[in-house]
């Protein structure tokens, strides 16, 4: 027998006409669907086949017996057989001396071509001396050509095409020899060949696998409207040992793929496997591949896997820095490839963000002068992004870090507050608030770096993310002496204060000028002033009556500071604007300290009636500002307080009525 091609046949009628001796040879072999054995045991009819095609025999499970022999054949074809198991045992690939072609393609159930048996030893040689083309196609849960220890040579194979067998993730577990071999080919329909080779054919096989797992994470990211957007854990756990291999390998390529791998699987936005990651063991590896400075891919790769891994919890930020990984990113900073300084940057921001403990840590091991390095005119604009995010996590945090090692970022971000790009505002304009958050001489050094004008000019920005902290930092310059507080009034705030008290800019907008402006009312005369002649105490007053109590809070001190530094004819004026009412009816509020500060308001507007009266300028002879207080339902409330359960508040209010309605005090006359 020559030519065996098989077709709807039973199991039973293939078994007679075979132990007949009959040759059987069709065109088109498909369609068995029955057939369940091709051989008896024992039987010794295929010593001299030659070629066998098998198609579409969807019952067969075992190809043939393992003590069949195929010592003459040379082709051998198989495909299409749903439940096919075992194509070869490893007696049978024994005797295969003579095959020069060998398919299988869509197999199912197939997960390896030659299955060891108990006859061969694992470590034995099987050699297909004349194999040329080995055509493995269209099986998706095909993991090897063998998967146990025996070694295989193929003195003659030149033609592998593997195509769409996406579990294959190794040739063989033994010794492999394929000295003619250089190439492997993913597709054969096409109009064009691919091909690939990356060291010996186990290493290629291994990093089509990685290539494959890469490609179906990022489909998996891609899916963000679907419920399958992250693996089950399970199957991240599935993935792991092969990218693990990959990582531990000593073959760039495969070190290189599977440091890609574990940067999608840590890209996933809903729970990123990095507990999984870090217990696979991997972290030191990637140190290690920081130091590479001969593989500038490899050392970006790893330093972007390190950076998602201490973009977790506090403990796998520490995972990160307890493998070394801090001092090492710093001298990367001074890495000749702009991609490793860049992504070297991000990394210490993540670690850096953590906590101030490791914030100080990245400042200790001198990270601040190198970062300050690449915020020049040069950077383009996604390493200004990022160099700016990471120097606001240098400079924030509470404790906050020593103000002199962070000092020097002052002048650069001087230059940075001028860029046009949202972003670089945004953290430039945060790291200045906690810059200038502290003591005197803190604002002092903001104001000397020259970047109070901007903050200012930045008060008119569309954008909220950019306004706030500007807002914030301007707030933490009022917050300083008088000269300090003069260099904001002179650069022009005051009219963007007014434009955002009066715009529909949200509540927290608000809310910060009030207490910006009660900062300034709590100056010398002149500031004071300053905000009269801006037109802001009628929106102040306006807030004190018509928002929500949080910012009713700071509108009651700006007017109560204001009354208590002005001028007579100050405070006048904001009783013009109808400061008494809502003062009066911030008595009834449940937070005694403001209740304080509407009552010593008060007493100071009542204070400016009796001078008035003293010197003759009152209107008739009664304080008029105390007939307000009573017209504004204020001397109900002042009596009510008498009895208020804090002391300060019941004496305050018992003094103003003593010295101004003597007659109304509890307990008077007895």
């Amino acid at each position: 027998m020559k030519v065996l091609k098989i077709q709807g046949y039973s199991s039973w009628m293939w078994k007679e006409k075979v132990e007949n001796g009959m040759e059987v040879k069709i065109s088109e072999a498909y369609n068995c669907y029955r057939l369940e054995n091709i051989l008896i045991e024992e039987s010794s009819v295929m010593n001299n086949l030659v070629i066998l095609c098998v198609h579409c025999c969807d019952h067969l499970i075992n190809l043939v017996p393992s003590s069949t022999s195929f010592q003459n054949l040379t082709n051998l074809v198989v495909s299409h057989c749903k439940r096919l198991k075992i194509v070869l045992t490893s007696s049978i690939a024994k005797t295969l001396v003579r095959l020069r072609y060998m398919e299988i393609e869509s197999c199912d159930k197939i997960t390896e071509i030659v299955l060891v048996d108990d006859v061969v030893a694992q470590d034995e040689v099987i050699t297909f001396r004349e194999l040329k083309e080995l055509n493995l196609l269209q099986m998706q849960n095909l993991i090897s050509f063998c998967s146990g220890n025996c070694a295989f040579t193929f003195p003659s194979l030149e033609i592998l095409v593997v195509n769409y067998c996406p579990n294959m993730k190794i040739f063989s577990g033994g010794e492999l020899s394929t000295p003619n071999l250089h190439k492997v080919q993913l597709s054969r329909w096409d109009g064009e060949e691919h091909w690939i080779w990356v060291h010996d054919l186990n290493t290629t096989i291994k990093y089509l696998y990685l290539k494959k797992l890469g490609e179906f994470l990022q489909s998996q990211r891609s899916r963000i409207s679907t419920p399958v957007l992250s693996l089950n854990l399970q199957s991240k756990l599935e993935i792991l040992p092969a990218m693990v291999d990959g990582v531990w390998s000593d073959d760039n390529s495969l070190q290189l793929e599977a440091t890609t791998l574990f940067i999608n699987l840590l890209s996933f936005d809903r729970s990123p496997p990095i507990d999984e990651v870090i217990q696979s063991g991997v972290v030191p590896r990637f140190v290690e591949f920081l130091m590479r400075q001969d593989y500038p891919q490899l050392q970006f790769k790893a330093a972007w896997a390190l950076t998602n891994i201490a973009s977790g919890t506090s403990e796998n930020t520490k995972v990160v820095i307890d493998h070394g990984a801090v001092p090492i990113f710093v001298k990367l900073l001074a890495s000749p490839s702009v991609d490793v300084r860049k992504q070297t940057v991000w990394a210490l921001g993540n670690v850096a963000g953590d906590s101030p403990r490791c914030r100080d840590l990245v400042l200790s091991q001198g990270a601040l002068i190198p970062l300050l390095a690449e915020l020049n005119e040069n950077a383009n604009l996604s390493m200004l992004r990022t160099a700016t995010w990471t120097l606001f996590n240098f400079c924030r945090g509470k404790p906050q870090p020593p103000f002199n090692q962070v000092r020097p970022a002052l002048p650069v971000l001087a230059q940075l507050i001028r860029s046009n790009d949202e972003e670089v505002l945004t953290d430039a304009c945060w790291a200045l608030s906690y810059l200038s958050d502290g003591t005197n001489d803190k604002v002092q050094a903001v104001i000397e770096a020259g970047v109070y004008p901007r903050l200012v000019e930045l008060l008119g920005h569309s954008s909220s993310s950019v306004l706030t902290p500007a807002l914030r930092t301007i707030r933490n310059i009022v917050k300083g002496d008088d000269f300090q507080t003069q260099c904001i009034i002179n650069c022009g705030a005051l009219p963007y204060f007014l434009d955002m008290l009066v715009h529909n800019h949200e509540e927290s907008i608000k809310k910060e000028v009030s207490w910006i402006i009660s900062n300034i009312t709590c100056g010398n005369r002149e500031q004071i002033q300053a905000v009269i002649d801006s037109g802001l105490i009628g929106p102040i007053v306006n807030l004190l009556q018509n928002t929500e109590f949080d910012t009713k809070k700071e509108a009651a001190w700006a007017i109560s500071n204001a009354t208590k530094f002005g001028t007579h004819e100050q405070i006048k004026h904001l009783v013009r604007e109808g400061c008494v009412k809502p003062l009066c009816d911030l008595l009834l509020c449940a937070d005694p300290k403001i209740v304080t500060v509407c009552l010593e308001g008060l007493e100071n507007i009542l204070k400016v009636g009796v001078a008035e009266m003293n010197t003759g300028t009152a209107v008739g002879d009664f304080n008029q500002y105390a007939q307000l207080v009573e017209e504004a339902e204020g001397l109900e409330k002042i009596e009510n307080l008498q009895s208020h359960d804090d002391n300060g508040i019941s004496e305050k209010a018992v003094e103003i009525l003593e010295t101004y309605w003597s007659s109304r005090v509890i307990g008077r006359g007895r």
